[in-house]
């Protein structure tokens, strides 16, 4: 009887073992089943380090979506507020419209489960211009994302991704005002041989005045 109890409990811790070392396994080697289902997938490792090394934000390379140029921005101890994860999507690039141009855009974030293959996921729709950031100050609060039950944040790694789902450029008339500046100036113009000018061609004589040439 003896026996028979150290083998089960034998047998159970070897299986524990097995099973942990299968879940760190496919933790190390992650993949995603179907990448083409996102625009974007972007890993980050020894996040850690950028934590230690003071790094706020944490900023993608440029991806390719709907005719644009993106980019997504991570803050590790969270935007503004502290203790969470932050996640935006950014437009760095719209060269064939104006800088000031303003777009609605409608956007999925994710960020991967390394145990189960599962996400979490956010939907957003913002109003903005290049270079905002789109996107959630709290995506996950820090507690939930380093517990490794969760499998957000493995072997000091982790990744995300997004689908833009839609892109429209707002055709909103755009006007700049600035307040007029009033100067006071005086020029003389004093033309010699006045009567012998010749009266088919035209004289003038330029001067500056409030940073503007007259």
């Amino acid at each position: 009887m003896k026996n028979l109890t150290f083998k089960m409990l034998f047998s159970n811790l070897f299986s524990g073992r097995k099973e942990k070392e299968r879940t760190n396994r496919f933790a190390s080697e992650f993949t995603v089943e179907d990448p083409s289902t996102y625009d974007f997938l972007w890993t980050i490792k020894s996040l850690s380090k950028f934590v230690e090394n003071d790094e706020g934000m944490l900023v993608s390379g440029i991806f390719e979506s709907k005719g644009y140029s993106w980019k997504l921005v991570m803050y590790p101890n969270g935007n503004i507020v502290n203790g969470q994860i932050s996640l935006y999507l950014m437009l760095v690039n719209a060269s064939s419209r104006p800088s000031m141009a303003m777009f609605k855009v409608s956007y999925e974030l994710f960020l991967f489960d390394q145990n189960t293959g599962g996400t979490l996921s956010k939907k957003g729709e913002n109003l903005g211009q290049v270079h905002d950031e789109m996107g959630f100050r709290n995506m996950i609060d820090l507690k939930t994302f380093k517990d490794s039950s969760n499998g957000y944040f493995m072997k000091d790694s982790c990744m995300f991704s997004v689908k833009i789902l839609q892109f429209v450029l707002v055709q909103t008339p755009t006007e700049c005002v600035h307040p007029m500046e009033l100067v006071s100036h005086e020029y003389s113009w004093k033309i010699e041989n006045f009567s012998k000018l010749d009266k088919k061609s035209s004289h003038d004589k330029k001067f500056t005045t409030g940073d503007y040439l007259w």
